[in-house]
């Protein structure tokens, strides 16, 4: 299953200082895992077409641009939540 780890990986290194709580939630939680997925993959994506298309900015790059800072505010805020959800639970923070 290195696949993954990989994606769980990216997400951690997008979202430094919430290794564990990343693991833990891309491991139990199928909706977090889903949403990982999706940003690895639009993040993917966004490379791709920056690639293919040098210095030039295209609509469709601008497309996958804003939706992958549309899904890194969903991470966050996921992310967020699951902080308070355990601080309230044990008084853990991340």
């Amino acid at each position: 299953m290195a696949a993954k780890r990989d994606i769980a990986a990216q997400i951690s290194s997008s979202f430094p200082g919430n290794e564990r709580l990343i693991d833990r939630a891309y491991r139990d939680d199928p909706t977090f895992h889903e949403l990982c997925d999706d940003y690895v993959g639009c993040a993917a994506a966004l490379e791709r077409w920056n690639r293919s298309n040098g210095d030039k900015s295209s609509p469709r790059s601008e497309e996958y641009s804003e939706l992958l800072t549309e899904l890194a505010g969903e991470v966050e805020a996921w992310l967020d939540a699951m902080v308070d959800d355990s601080s309230r639970v044990s008084g853990n923070e991340r």
